[in-house]
């Protein structure tokens, strides 16, 4: 069956219409072809796809580190923040030692530096040599005072004969405890021993912290020739990271 064609139109200088039904769909979604003006720019559909970090390395600036993992530059283990004072101090000079040997003298949490303990050490060591000397002064003054009633005797026979006791042993000490050098070192002494008792034990107890020790390991030196020298290879070690367990927690 034939239909009637459509009457034309005169064209009056316009270009020609394709017929109605016969035009190309029209062309979305597609981009236009490079460096070609014209049309929305395209993006890519879809949520954006995020690379996961490479094990071992930081996320990427701007991006939370996945809950759970480790951060860059942050200790394998998960501890309570401690406070700032009770960390040892590595290569403290005698004067920082000192300080703060007095600033904590009675402080048994935290940790203390090698250089902390034995400028320590060798400060009161250095100190006592005057009082001993004193001492020593005395008791050759006394040994002189008494040669005439029992001869001239060398210093190692005096202690003999102080152990031997009786007599000679009443008279020596009678006159060593009348000397006033030997009475002016040993209050001097024992001025030192009472002042630092307290803080020399708590330095001894953070120095064994800091080489991962629990502190109560002084007390082994309590055990007769053998204690002595394991306690002071304790004081030798060196500083262990792990030692931060025995900080005081903010």
């Amino acid at each position: 069956m034939s239909y009637p064609q459509p009457p034309e139109f005169p064209n009056n200088g316009q270009q020609p219409q394709q017929p109605m039904g016969n035009q190309p769909p029209p062309n979305f979604g597609q981009p236009p072809a490079y460096g070609q003006p014209g049309g929305a720019p395209a993006y890519p559909q879809g949520p954006p796809q995020y690379q996961q970090p490479a094990y071992g390395q930081p996320p990427a600036y701007g991006q939370q580190a996945p809950y759970g993992q480790q951060g860059f530059g942050q200790q394998s283990f998960n501890q309570m923040p401690t406070d700032p004072s009770q960390a040892p101090l590595p290569g403290a000079s005698m004067g920082q030692a000192m300080s703060r040997f007095f600033k904590k003298y009675a402080t048994f949490s935290g940790r203390a530096s090698r250089s902390e303990f034995w400028w320590v050490a060798l400060a009161f060591m250095l100190i006592s040599i005057i009082p001993q000397i004193m001492l020593y002064m005395g008791m050759s003054q006394a040994v002189k005072e008494i040669s005439g009633q029992y001869g001239a005797y060398s210093f190692p026979e005096i202690l003999e004969l102080v152990a031997q006791g009786g007599s000679a042993f009443q008279t020596i000490e009678a006159a060593i405890s009348s000397s006033g050098l030997y009475i002016a070192g040993s209050l001097i002494l024992g001025l030192i021993g009472l002042v630092t008792f307290i803080p020399s034990l708590a330095l001894s107890w953070r120095r064994l912290h800091d080489s991962n020790k629990s502190g109560a390991m002084i007390f082994l030196s309590l055990i007769p020739f053998v204690g002595s020298i394991i306690v002071l290879v304790f004081y030798l070690l060196p500083s262990d990271p792990a030692g931060q367990r025995f900080d005081a927690v903010r």
